[in-house]
């Protein structure tokens, strides 16, 4: 995924929580666009209050909407 698509789908206004699945299979909610670090090539996103994942742009699969958020 281009960086610019994913920096899109997660910094849309107003801002809806979105799923980022990892060409890994990992998947990760970001419910806060503050959450959420997008430099050149490489991504921080935080979740929980100590959990973190670091990935490249080109190591997303796909970024869609979440359905529900708890």
């Amino acid at each position: 995924m281009r960086i610019e698509q994913l920096r899109k789908a997660v910094f849309r206004e107003p801002f809806r929580p979105v799923v980022i699945t990892l060409r890994s299979g990992e998947r990760f909610v970001v419910r806060d666009p503050e959450s959420v670090l997008v430099h050149a090539t490489m991504c921080v996103a935080l979740h929980g209050d100590r959990d973190f994942t670091l990935f490249g742009s080109r190591q997303v699969a796909s970024v869609r909407a979440a359905r529900r958020v708890r």
